[in-house]
């Protein structure tokens, strides 16, 4: 879901730094993954097992019980706005899309700032709050499902939202010669100071991976060909999230005016209401691609949804059951765990009843995923080499694992972190 908000964190925060940033930050993260297999590796050394170690385990194994209490509570705050922004989206699309009561030209509540009832058109909230409670009642039969079941559901949906990457950025590159590009000032063109407080939060999002990296790292048989998977992900990613953020920040600019009707929407996606494939009208085939544009991430939160409820409600479970929280799922109640996971559901809901302002929960998104994904990962680095130099070198060690690189990391995210609270309270 992040992507959908990185041609916005862009244009607004000047194409050619906003571009360099995405790239410098996604090599940062990419390093950040490397360095967590490498303190797996060191984990399971310790511990005399090759079985899987938590990134919380990690933590506290590295860096102490403070430093795994911070991790929860980024988690926490991580996992509540990112399931806020996946209803508000569902929500948002759908009420847009197929609308009930409202006019469809009139309703962009994710460009809302502040709650919703300042929405110009009060029927665009009922709308929204309908949509809502669809989502709502859906999820609440999705975390009840086993989760292994939903592996094959999280494939298909991941190739659906690539393929509808690819789709938006060969549409919009094949608009351009026939509607040209918008009006671009300098700051639009280079940097603006004031918009760019928002483009870390966004792609860290975007790109964040990391605390499914031990998971993943006993997945393949073969475990060297995990660091050029990794590599060749975010190279991927990072590719597709560039041309998609450019040409749409090329193509329609940052504000709406009367020479330039269209202006890059917080949601992306909805920039493709009016998509005729150069025609004066829409055909079948251009309303397809709008429609299937529209709605896929209505879709694929839905599937990312339930595992955030679920995550939540299991640790809820453990915290307020002591010992018995420790019993095995088969010796738990029917139906006692699925109580915590529709409690874990509601925190975000209910937020997102009131706000949908996709970029105000970037930032919180986005400042959670700093801890997650630039502080943790090289401080545990930095520490397991020091505690333990036997296990230093590991299969996945390379140039970039020395101190050096995890320095520039830190040195890197403290920067952006300041930088983005700056911005967003002198804004």
């Amino acid at each position: 879901a992040g992507v959908l908000g990185v041609p916005y964190a862009i244009a607004h925060g000047g194409i050619v730094v906003s571009s360099i940033t995405l790239i410098v930050s996604s090599g940062f993260g990419l390093l950040a993954m490397v360095w967590l297999l490498e303190c797996h590796e060191r984990a399971k050394a310790i511990k005399g097992s090759d079985s899987l170690v938590e990134y919380s385990e990690m933590c506290r194994m590295f860096l102490g019980t403070r430093a795994q209490r911070v991790l929860e509570v980024s988690l926490t705050i991580y996992v509540i706005c990112s399931s806020w922004m996946y209803g508000a989206i569902f929500s948002v699309s759908v009420g847009k899309t197929l609308p009930i009561t409202a006019n469809a030209s009139q309703c962009d509540l994710s460009s809302v700032s502040g709650p919703l009832w300042n929405a110009p058109h009060v029927n665009c909230w009922i709308d929204y709050l309908i949509y809502l409670a669809i989502f709502t009642g859906i999820m609440s039969v999705l975390v009840r499902t086993d989760i292994a079941d939903m592996t094959q559901i999280q494939m298909g949906l991941t190739a659906v939202g690539l393929l509808a990457l690819f789709v938006m950025v060969a549409t919009v590159l094949a608009a351009i010669p026939e509607d040209h590009i918008a009006e671009l000032d300098s700051e639009t063109i280079y940097f603006n100071p004031t918009g760019f407080g928002g483009v870390f939060g966004t792609f860290i999002f975007a790109q964040l991976c990391h605390l499914g990296v031990p998971l993943l790292s006993t997945i393949p048989a073969r475990k060297e060909i995990l660091r050029p998977i990794f590599v060749g992900v975010i190279s991927t990613t990072t590719s597709l999230y560039l041309m998609l953020g450019i040409f749409c920040a090329v193509f329609f600019g940052v504000s709406a005016s009367a020479d330039n009707p269209k202006a890059v929407n917080k949601l992306i996606t909805l920039d493709w209401q009016e998509y005729t494939a150069g025609q004066f009208e829409a055909g079948f085939f251009a309303k397809l691609i709008s429609y299937f544009v529209r709605l896929y991430p209505a879709v694929t939160v839905g599937a990312a949804f339930p595992l955030y409820a679920i995550t939540m409600g299991n640790s809820w479970y453990l915290t307020l059951n002591g010992d018995d929280g420790q019993r095995a799922d088969s010796e738990v109640p029917p139906g006692k765990k699925n109580r915590y996971y529709i409690a874990a559901m509601m925190p975000s809901v209910l937020l997102a009843a009131f706000m949908a302002d996709i970029s105000f929960m970037l930032l919180f998104v986005g400042v959670s995923g700093f801890v997650i994904a630039f502080f943790l990962p090289p401080l545990m680095q930095l520490a397991s080499c020091k505690q333990y130099p036997a296990y230093a070198k590991t299969r996945y060690s390379s140039t970039f694992s020395s101190r050096p690189f995890c320095f520039a990391c830190l040195v890197f995210a403290s920067v952006a972190l300041v930088y983005t609270f700056v911005a967003q309270f002198s804004g």
